[in-house]
Parts: C-alpha cells; structure tokens; sequence
C-alpha cells in the first residue's frame, strides 16, 4: 500500500474521515475519542504508523483527569 499513492491517499482519507466522525458523534461517553488507540486503527487501514490528523480534541490527557479527582 505505501508504494501505491492512489491507495495511499485513499486509505489516509478514509482514516481521517473515520477518526472525525469518531470524534463528532453525538454519543461521547461510548465513543470516547480520547481512549481510542490510533495505533490500532491505522494499522486497520493498513498504515505501520498512523498518519497524523487534527481531532480538535477538547479535553484529553492529563486536564480531564485533574477535573475528573475534583
């Protein structure tokens, strides 16, 4: 996949459009973006590395934890 470019570029644009639909839908606490392992799910489209794309995620990490033990 990574010597073909149209295969390339049509698995990167189904990935990205899979992660910003994760990220956009309207059940958060079942589709939790922030737990899933990008890792895994580029791996599924068939990249080694996942491609790098920008969720716009709101809070994530170490914030909604400190907000989580308040």
């Amino acid at each position: 996949m990574e010597k073909n470019y149209h295969l390339n570029k049509a698995a990167r644009d189904g990935y990205r459009s899979y992660l910003k639909a994760y990220v956009s839908h309207q059940h958060k606490d079942i589709f939790n973006a922030n737990l899933l392992d990008l890792q895994k799910v580029g791996y599924a489209f068939g990249f080694k590395a996942p491609p790098r794309v920008d969720l716009n995620l709101k809070s994530g990490g170490r914030e909604a934890r400190r907000k989580d033990e308040k």
